[in-house]
């Protein structure tokens, strides 16, 4: 890939270890992969291993964070939070020079009779959906993850600036199969490169 193309990157420490801080680069900073495997860590993310906000919020708001010169364009939030008043994540998050909120970890994850129990108890893709529209009214830029072409298309309908579309597959680990764009928003048209450092 030209380096000058654009390019998402995911990092799970910030400032990334990675030499690559240009403008062409745009990250999204995600902590609480650290220490999960490389191969299945998005989607071991999504099970209720750990309180992923707490991790992100914690990372925030350490001294290596605050005094980086470079701040993540995007984090990855659990947006099915129910421990914490998202409204607050995203004015602490803004706070902190923190531009957008990807759905990462998100529970699009599951699949079958399980999406369905999750959404039917208000904490599946359809509210991680309306929770990016309220972190898009609060002034945050706002970009999504989606498994599936129909919430691709819902992510891109409720202002996702880009979606990535993912796919969990036994063997084969986490694969990044396209990426969308909103239209208005080019720059991120040749972003297909993702880093888990």
């Amino acid at each position: 890939m030209d380096a000058a193309q654009p390019t998402l990157r995911i990092a799970s420490t910030w400032p990334p270890p990675c030499a690559r801080h240009g403008p062409e680069t745009t990250w999204i900073f995600c902590p609480w992969l650290q220490g999960l495997p490389r191969r299945t860590n998005l989607w071991i993310a999504s099970l209720p291993i750990h309180d992923a906000n707490a991790v992100l919020l914690d990372a925030i708001a350490s001294d290596a964070f605050r005094n980086a010169s470079l701040k993540p364009a995007f984090v990855g939030v659990c947006l099915v939070d129910p421990f914490r008043q998202l409204k607050h994540v995203f004015r602490t998050l803004a706070a902190a020079g923190v531009a957008g909120v990807v759905n990462l970890p998100t529970t699009g994850a599951f699949r079958g009779s399980m999406a369905r129990a999750l959404d039917d108890l208000g904490t599946g893709v359809t509210h991680e959906i309306a929770m990016l529209a309220l972190a898009r009214d609060q002034g945050l830029r706002i970009g999504g993850v989606a498994m599936t072409l129909e919430t691709g298309a819902r992510l891109i309908d409720n202002g996702c600036d880009f979606v990535l579309n993912l796919r969990f597959g036994a063997g084969t680990g986490n694969e990044v199969q396209s990426v969308v764009c909103r239209a208005g928003h080019p720059e991120y048209m040749a972003a297909v490169d993702i880093e888990l450092n």
